[in-house]
């Protein structure tokens, strides 16, 4: 899928529909004026107050898929190892970035965007902010900044040996941060997005088990596992949305759910795989709506649209453009796993589509009006 569907924004905008099926946005008139307010300063100095940074509107959650992590932007060695590099953000484009793009384009509108995010997050350090529970967040926390540095008060008590891992880790994880977020006014958030869960399989899958191709392993069957790790996920994914749906938050929550890296004959173990990943994620859903019938809660099938995206190229993700294609080092010519620019494209596009004509209007009004 090499042609993206152009985001259609709740504004009043003239959608031209093409003989291709492409839908481009023409805008129907200019922004409204920006506030023109002086900024605050002190009456006796006449210096400029510094102003605290803006509270976000867009609060986002996840792993290395909600980050946009970047496996190309490296310094590649000789050897054929690597190093990260300090500025990873401001090469990394998540769906979070991309959506804010669509909207700072079309919309003529910047938002106040918290994308908390990263690469290694599990669900249960999503949850727990504990090193135990993550799968090297920790360590990439260290090597770059995050697109959002909230106040996550690092700290690291290691001796040198794996079993101390517990000891060091976030003290404020990305659910902490949020709730906090929430409490002082819950309603000032006008979308949360959220990408959780693959990382807990890739953390306690074990050496017994190949979770990096896939879910659908024999031994790990047996052992029970996937059973065991799957049902972690899921309590975790419930405590979250319970929290959330707690807080007093009344606005969307889109889950982003994952995709397959391949849909063809020979990638039926991974697809298994992410199905039951998914499932596991809907389950929490159903529980915690039992319970909090008024979350308003939403799904993008991620599966469902790299498989669409990629049916004309025999199910390959890769040759589709929809995960990134390494352009140095050993892999140089295969795609990493992580999605490419236009796969975090396509899953922004849906997840602005799962909100309502309302609720865009709400996510364009919070942000700042732009030339």
């Amino acid at each position: 899928m090499k042609n993206l569907v152009s985001l259609s924004l709740a504004l009043p905008l003239l959608a031209i529909a093409c003989g291709s099926g492409d839908t481009f946005v023409v805008d129907a008139g200019p922004p409204p004026a920006p506030d023109a307010s002086p900024p605050a300063s002190d009456a006796s100095t006449g210096d400029v107050i510094a102003q605290p940074p803006p509270k976000p509107t867009y609060l986002a959650l996840g792993d290395s898929i909600a980050f946009g992590y970047n496996k190309n932007h490296r310094t590649w060695l000789s050897n054929g190892t690597s190093v990260e590099l300090p500025d990873q953000a401001a090469y990394a484009i998540g769906y979070p970035e991309s959506l804010t793009k669509m909207v700072h384009d079309d919309a003529h509108v910047a938002l106040d965007v918290a994308d908390i995010s990263c690469p290694g997050e599990a669900v249960g350090s999503l949850v727990t902010g504990a090193h135990v529970d993550d799968n090297d967040c920790w360590e990439n926390r260290q090597k770059y900044a995050l697109h959002y540095v909230y106040d996550h008060e690092d700290y690291d008590h290691r001796d040198g040996t794996e079993a101390n891992k517990e000891n060091y880790g976030s003290a404020t994880s990305q659910l902490d941060w949020a709730q906090q977020l929430l409490a002082d006014d819950p309603n000032h958030v006008k979308l949360i997005t959220i990408t959780a869960g693959a990382n807990d399989a890739l953390r306690y899958g074990g050496a017994a088990c190949d979770w990096t191709r896939s879910l659908w392993d024999v031994a790990c069957m047996v052992g029970g596992t996937i059973d065991a790790v799957l049902n972690e996920v899921q309590a975790r994914w419930q405590l979250t949305l319970t929290a959330i749906a707690t807080s007093g938050y009344t606005g969307p929550v889109v889950a982003v759910l994952y995709y397959s890296t391949g849909y063809k004959i020979t990638d039926l173990p991974m697809r298994a795989g992410i199905k039951l990943l998914n499932a596991k994620i809907h389950d929490a859903a159903k529980a915690v709506l039992a319970v909090q019938p008024t979350l308003n809660l939403k799904f993008v099938e991620s599966y469902d649209l790299f498989q669409a995206g990629s049916s004309a190229y025999g199910g390959d993700v890769c040759k589709a453009g929809l995960t990134m294609l390494m352009t140095a080092g050993p892999d140089k010519g295969t795609c990493d796993v992580h999605p490419s620019n236009e796969g975090e494209a396509l899953l922004a596009s849906a997840v602005w589509k799962s909100l309502t004509f309302s609720e865009q209007q709400a996510v364009i009004a919070s942000g700042h009006p732009v030339q």
